[in-house]
């Protein structure tokens, strides 16, 4: 009666730990759904912005220059396009103070997220550790109720008890085992996309580069133009 007693003991406090085990992994599960939706948006704006640019600035490049005839009409288009690219350039500056921002919040989240993994992973190595030790206990109790083979009706029941106790705790510690591998999975998954997304930046501030020496060059050669009719 007393091992009985001890079994349920022990399947009644890793039922328990086991739902807070699986509480605490479905709050992570989440937040990194929540993490995976801001990337996916913040992706999305990178794609729109880096679009926007590359197709804007092979236009222009495309375009044929179709250039004033007098003096005035050149002044006045220089003064348009520098206004226009003085817009631009604020409106592409505002962009990337927002892509920027929204990358620091995001890494700000991911490296939350990451201490709160590795508080979980120790707390999970814990329970693995425990359960171990836990199975070693009940294997040792079924190794001596087998020794003493005894024929008794009571003594039988309790190495089942202990056989299916034995079974429970080693089905446990694979599954704890396998949550705690598709955490750290899950965790790399995150550090990649976010380094994916800072090269896109990087693109992105390089094509913003290109369409402002494109608007520069076209500008430098409206100016020699108009210095040329100035002269005759």
């Amino acid at each position: 009666m007393l091992v009985e007693n001890r079994v349920r003991e022990l399947s009644e406090k890793h039922r328990r730990e086991r739902v807070k085990l699986f509480e605490q992994l479905e709050d992570a599960n989440q937040l990194y759904a929540c993490l995976e939706l801001d990337i996916k948006k913040l992706a999305s704006k990178y794609q729109q912005l880096l679009g926007a640019n590359r197709a804007t600035a092979a236009e222009m490049r495309a375009e044929p220059i179709d250039l004033p005839q007098s003096a005035d009409q050149l002044q006045f288009l220089c003064l348009q396009m520098r206004e226009e690219l003085i817009e631009l350039k604020s409106a592409r500056q505002h962009e990337r103070d927002e892509l920027r921002d929204e990358i620091a919040l995001l890494k700000e989240q991911i490296e939350e997220e990451r201490n709160a993994k590795v508080v979980m992973e120790r707390d999970l190595l814990a329970q693995v550790n425990h359960l171990q030790t836990q199975l070693g206990i009940a294997a040792s109790k079924l190794s001596s109720a087998d020794a003493m083979a005894l024929s008794n009706e009571s003594h039988s029941r309790q190495i089942r008890d202990l056989q299916n106790t034995v079974a429970e705790l080693e089905a446990q510690v694979k599954q704890v085992q396998n949550e705690r591998a598709a955490v750290e999975k899950t965790a790399q998954n995150y550090k990649s996309r976010c380094s994916s997304l800072q090269t896109e930046l990087d693109t992105s501030e390089a094509v913003q580069k290109d369409f402002v020496q494109l608007s520069q060059s076209l500008q430098i050669q409206l100016e020699k133009i108009r210095q040329s009719e100035q002269v005759r």
